[in-house]
């Protein structure tokens, strides 16, 4: 049987699949992943109904993510690097908890030196 589904949900509540809330950790919006949902793992209350010993297959792609209460928008193209993501967001932090304004959005219309 083939369900679809939009569903949003908060990490770390149990209102979805134990498989999709390990899957979500790490992805960026518009990835995909194809998940298998072993037996054993927990479920959330919309797969109350299915039987206990079937193991469930998801094809999941993060169409958004929240962070902390604010919505993190994809852009501006950013750097790949982990290092450089932690760096900059240890920045943003830091500087959100002093008190400093966030820096304007890049003007759209300003061409970029290569």
């Amino acid at each position: 049987e083939v369900a679809h589904a939009v569903k949003s949900f908060k990490l770390g509540n149990g209102s979805v699949c134990a498989a999709i809330e390990q899957a979500v950790v790490g992805m960026r919006v518009g990835d995909r992943k194809k998940l298998r949902a072993p037996s054993y793992m927990n479920r959330g209350p919309l797969l109350a109904d299915v039987p206990s010993d079937a193991t469930i297959e998801y094809d999941v792609l993060l169409t958004g993510a929240v962070h902390h209460m604010q919505i993190i928008t994809l852009e501006e193209k950013g750097s790949d690097d982990p290092l450089q993501q932690l760096l900059g967001f240890g920045k943003r932090t830091v500087d959100r908890l002093s008190g400093k304004p966030a820096p304007p959005p890049p003007d759209p219309n300003r061409r970029r030196l290569p």
